[in-house]
């Protein structure tokens, strides 16, 4: 090695180019988190996890990983603001993962069924952010995301048209905003 320094590239799903140890890493996470005893703890686990899968093709067991997370934070009754984020959030991720996978009809369930949930939520996060900052507007821009994956240009241009960056606190959700629209708009 003599004086040389290796830099590997790190990613939203760990080292680029190694998604194999993504995916042990995320499992690992994911056992943990649900042993934690936390449902939160466990859908922010579930949430990377399922990202990881799903850029491994293997949607159909992100998005049971995804309910199955979805499922414990229902059961807690959604008692608080950050529950009832989480579990819009996860029906954001099952729908874009379903849409990904080409499964129309439950992405658009799952996307009907995280606009119901986050219509209670106020549309700029109150407070510290936390994993699950889900909005009303969060949610309609994964419903942009979840309709250009489908297929639906159209119905995502219309969908986003209303949705402005100041609505987004972080740059990495203003910049998928606009990428979201761009790709729609291109389609």
């Amino acid at each position: 090695m003599g004086g040389q320094v290796h830099v590997q590239s790190v990613g939203p799903c760990g080292l680029v180019g190694r998604y194999s140890a993504s995916r042990i890493t995320a499992d690992r996470s994911h056992t943990y988190a649900r042993l934690s005893g936390s449902p939160l703890a466990a859908a922010a686990s579930a949430r990377t996890f399922s990202i990881v899968l799903r850029h491994e093709d293997r949607a159909d067991t992100a998005q049971r990983v995804t309910l199955g997370a979805a499922a414990r934070i229902e059961a807690t009754g959604l008692t608080t603001p950050a529950q009832a984020a989480a579990f819009a959030q996860m029906l954001c991720i099952v729908a874009y993962s379903a849409a990904q996978a080409g499964d129309r009809d439950r992405a658009l369930e799952m996307i009907g069924d995280a606009e119901r949930a986050a219509a209670l939520l106020p549309d700029q996060p109150a407070g510290p952010r936390h994993s699950f900052s889900v909005t009303p507007s969060s949610v309609t821009l994964y419903k942009v995301g979840v309709l250009w994956s489908l297929g639906d240009a159209g119905a995502a241009v219309h969908t986003g048209r209303n949705l402005h960056p100041a609505r987004f606190p972080t740059a990495e959700r203003r910049g998928r905003l606009h990428t979201d629209l761009a790709r729609a708009w291109w389609q």
